[in-house]
């Protein structure tokens, strides 16, 4: 099967893993934030196919031609995991409390911010494997470029 079809089957599961976790965990679809949040991420995920390698999508979705652990199979279970109690909580709990929306405003904006510079140092960095590895089969090297510039990649050591 073609890279970007996995790719793109892989993500289009993960968002609506991620709804489905907000949304059946709050009981209800009339959240905007719980939108805002899955437009946002939806975008980054959709600019990705246009910005990132074809083999850095192959080599990320199987680093070094392996399955993925189940160490990230874990983390990502984890990560999903925490927008059900975010779900749960908005919907039923109230926990968290009233946010104010300036707040709001801040935190979606600092979140897609993080992961333009993610996207950023994916795209520059056509090694950026999902897993620590060297990757002599691919021909990495030092990446200099894009963010890069400014700071060091902490796998690069001293």
């Amino acid at each position: 099967m073609n890279v970007y079809v996995r790719a793109a089957l892989a993500f289009v599961t993960y968002l609506v893993a991620i709804a489905a976790c907000l949304f059946l965990g709050a009981g209800r679809a009339d959240i905007p934030e719980f939108w805002i949040w899955l437009g946002l991420y939806a975008a980054l995920g959709v600019a990705s196919f246009f910005l990132l390698d074809r083999d850095l999508m192959a080599e990320r979705m199987r680093p070094a031609g392996e399955a993925i652990s189940w160490r990230i199979i874990g983390a990502s279970a984890v990560i999903v995991g925490q927008f059900l109690v975010a779900g749960i909580d908005r919907g039923h709990l109230h926990v968290g409390g009233a946010v104010p929306v300036e707040l709001e405003i801040a935190a979606f904006a600092a979140a897609e911010a993080s992961w333009i510079v993610a996207l950023w140092a994916t795209h520059v960095n056509a090694f950026f494997s999902s897993v620590a590895r060297l990757q002599p089969d691919r021909g990495q090297h030092v990446i200099d470029t894009g963010p890069y510039r400014i700071v060091r990649h902490p796998a690069y050591g001293q």
